[in-house]
């Protein structure tokens, strides 16, 4: 559940800045190292198994997106498990916009300002 998870992430976040602060811990950095690369490694992983790869354009991101969420196999249900459990932080960092949408609404305030 999303608030859960949120809500231990809130409270590790409360207890590494304390323990920074307060009591001068630092991270190790082997740490530091061990936790970007098992984010990169599940990144790489989320890509292969949805067919996105760097330099796609947005268009293609969706099109691979889509075709991912129909996937079948253990890797697409767990990459699929895995993306629903981040899917408010993905949202607002690359917010779906839906471009017809956007132009309609966009062309209603240019008239509203006029």
């Amino acid at each position: 559940d999303f608030a859960r998870w949120v809500q231990t992430e809130v409270r590790d976040a409360f207890w590494a800045r304390a323990a920074r602060d307060d009591l001068g811990v630092e991270v190790p950095a082997d740490a530091a190292a061990d936790v970007r690369s098992r984010w990169l490694g599940d990144v790489a992983r989320w890509q292969k198994v949805l067919g996105i790869a760097e330099g796609m354009t947005d268009q293609q991101v969706r099109t691979a997106a889509l075709r991912g969420a129909s996937l079948g196999g253990q890797e697409a249900l767990i990459t699929r498990s895995e993306l629903r459990g981040i899917r408010p932080l993905l949202r607002t960092l690359y917010p779906v916009v839906d471009e017809s949408l956007a132009s309609s609404s966009e062309m209603r305030n240019s008239d509203s300002t006029r």
